[in-house]
């Protein structure tokens, strides 16, 4: 794979998935909701400092076994929000955004593991902005294609 694939594959899901809540959201209620919360903002920088930062860039990649940190911090990740039941979400909801934070979680880990947190970082903030947004279907679509991203940016060689 060529150094200019994998810099696309690293920056796809970063503008693709808000994108994809914008148009659905316009699509099927006719206008688009930005989330206003300043707690959106903070849990994405939160997250991402506490999963990508810490727990797998400073403690489990020097251990030396990348592809199974990524893989246990994905499934943390996604676990973590069941939380969300505790805050009122339905169980619907909630095992929606499991299955796409494990998906986001496998391509975060991957572009952290590659390359830097900082992208995921802001994939993850223009994502909570559109978090009022998102559609159930949408999502659980585009979270294969990026765990699929993730996988194949996981083969690829280090950008660096």
């Amino acid at each position: 794979m060529s150094g200019e694939n994998k810099r696309f594959l690293f920056w796809l899901p970063a503008g693709l998935l808000p994108i994809c809540n914008i148009v659905s959201a316009t699509v099927t209620h006719g206008e688009f909701e930005l989330s206003h919360s300043l707690p959106y903002l903070l849990g994405a920088v939160a997250e991402e400092l506490f999963y990508r930062w810490f727990l797998l860039k400073t403690v489990l990649l020097p251990c030396g076994k990348p592809r199974l940190a990524i893989l246990a911090v994905s499934i943390l990740f996604a676990g973590m929000h069941l939380f969300n039941l505790r805050a009122g979400a339905g169980l619907r909801e909630t095992l929606v955004q499991m299955v796409f934070a494990f998906c986001f979680s496998v391509w975060a880990g991957a572009v952290t593991w590659k390359s830097t947190w900082l992208l995921p970082l802001s994939a993850h903030v223009l994502l909570n902005l559109t978090a009022a947004s998102e559609n159930a279907a949408v999502s659980l679509i585009l979270g294969a294609a990026v765990l699929a991203d993730g996988i194949v940016l996981m083969q690829a060689e280090k950008t660096q």
